[in-house]
């Protein structure tokens, strides 16, 4: 092989149109300026093997020393009569091997899209990142996706095996993934496209990944709203954006909840019921109204001191009315719910789940979510029971109670039945990855249950028994399937419990 000598240093684009190049990196100023996204560098390195014939020739010039010995042997053999066969050996050859930032590539993307993926087989069930397998596979060598896609992979890789080299990858195409996205941000006809989304929220996923959260907030969640803000009407009318669409209002839902943030209000203007196809995206208003009346209560409690007769009264009339109608709401989405939900709820697999198992665990994780929800709902019930007594007789109607019964009291034993629900989940969904860790879609499943097992560990109404197996449910999350976040929910002594309610 030959050095072909110095080359230019511009970008590709530059070199193209054959137009000075300041070679600034990630990208260039001239195409950052001109609104393209820049493709980036050409190899410094760039050798090139020599042709077979080159190789011919040079080697009938100039023959090597072992040649020219066994062509002098032969000579003097058969000078003294002796008949000599000369025997060429054959020529070796060699592939070229890859360079230690591409080798990793094809397998890490394998390992990632069998682990954090899993498909809807109808388009109906519910899946993990399910609009990836489409828009990736239209991608371009040089857009924000391929880095995204590869700076995630690299990482998951590496949090299973621990080699250097895939870290130093994750770190470089995370740089160039941002670099990217940025400029595409910049250009009015790139932000509104998909891929763009798809970008921001597989480097969130990086960042939960990776253990990046400050505080639990995901420093891509601001970008992730005002894009969905922004791309609204056109996500909820094409497939793969509807699926973008339920994957964002999922993460800023969990963001508000854990946070103790009052997002529902921004999210609830973008949950158009009649846009809703997805099942699951039903549920989020739920849990929009719920988050209202959480921040309602907080208030109420706040100011209650200062408030007396008809004000008062009228005040604690709204907030019970709201509390039946989520009661209402939430008997009406368990009637409407699909036949494979019903089942999962059981756990009893239907047939059509025997063939997906992903999907199964993937509803089985979903509606721990659900359960999680209905535990913050409850506790919310249980601080409004506290505040304005036991005798809310339009409550006691809806939660269907004896005339005997404590209403606190039974919404505490409803509590301890969602815990155990979900601790259980969360043990059957990653009992085969306890073992071995290689069961396809584990690590989705995982980040699916994840908030809903550290919801267990720091419920005031979980027992030691279950705050132990969610521990240890966590720490399976954290190690072997290599999310590690829950590294440092698992390490949490306590948790925001104050959030909650």
């Amino acid at each position: 092989m030959v050095y072909p000598g110095h080359r230019s240093t511009g970008c590709i684009e530059c070199r193209r149109r054959k137009v000075k190049c300041d070679a600034a990196k990630p990208e260039c100023y001239r195409c950052t300026i001109r609104g393209h996204i820049c493709p980036g560098y050409p190899d410094r390195f760039n050798f090139r093997p020599l042709l077979a014939e080159v190789v011919k020739q040079g080697r009938r010039r100039q023959p090597s020393k072992s040649d020219t010995t066994t062509t002098s042997e032969s000579t003097s053999q058969s000078k003294s009569g002796k008949t000599t066969t000369i025997s060429s050996c054959p020529r070796h050859t060699s592939s070229i091997p890859l360079s230690p930032s591409t080798a990793w590539e094809l397998p890490s993307l394998c390992f990632f899209i069998d682990q954090y993926i899993i498909p809807s087989p109808d388009g109906v069930s519910p899946g993990y990142l399910r609009f990836i397998p489409d828009l990736y596979h239209v991608q371009t060598e040089n857009s924000c996706l391929k880095s995204a896609m590869l700076a995630v992979s690299y990482l998951t890789l590496y949090n299973r095996t621990g080699d250097a080299q895939l870290y130093v990858n994750c770190r470089d195409n995370y740089g160039i993934a941002l670099g990217r996205i940025n400029t595409a941000l910049n250009n009015p006809e790139f932000i509104l496209t998909d891929k763009t989304l798809a970008s921001i929220i597989i480097l969130s996923l990086f960042v939960d990944v990776n253990n990046e959260r400050h505080n639990l907030l995901n420093v891509h969640s601001l970008g992730i709203y005002r894009l969905v803000k922004l791309q609204r009407d056109k996500l909820v009318h094409s497939k793969n954006g509807l699926y973008l669409f339920g994957w964002a209002v999922s993460h800023l839902l969990i963001q508000s909840i854990i946070r103790g943030e009052d997002r529902h209000v921004e999210l609830m203007h973008l949950l158009n019921p009649d846009d809703l196809k997805i099942y699951e995206l039903k549920f989020a208003r739920i849990v929009c109204k719920i988050l209202a009346f959480r921040s309602l209560v907080k208030q109420f409690t706040a100011l209650r001191g200062s408030m007396a007769g008809p004000a008062l009264d009228q005040q604690e009339h709204n907030l019970t009315g709201i509390a039946c109608h989520l009661l209402a709401e939430i008997d009406a989405w368990d009637r409407d719910m699909p036949p494979d939900w019903q089942s999962a709820l059981l756990g009893l697999p239907s047939e059509a789940a025997e063939a997906q198992p992903g999907t199964f665990q993937c509803i089985v994780a979903f509606l721990s979510l659900v359960s999680s929800v209905r535990i913050i709902f409850y506790l919310n019930l249980i601080q409004w029971c506290n505040v304005c007594g036991d005798l809310l007789s339009p409550l006691r109607d809806s939660l269907q109670l004896e005339d005997d019964a404590n209403t606190a009291s039974v919404l505490q034993s409803r509590i301890y039945q969602y815990l155990r629900n979900i601790s259980k989940s969360a043990s059957d969904a990653l009992r085969e990855s306890d073992n071995n860790g290689v069961r396809s879609g584990s690590a989705a499943v995982s980040l699916i249950i994840l908030w809903p097992t550290w919801l267990v560990v720091h419920c005031p109404l979980s027992t030691p028994e279950l705050v132990s197996q969610s521990r240890q449910t966590l720490n399976i999350i954290g190690h072997k399937i290599g999310i590690k976040l829950a590294v440092i929910l698992y390490t949490l002594d306590s948790g925001p419990i104050d959030k909650f309610t």
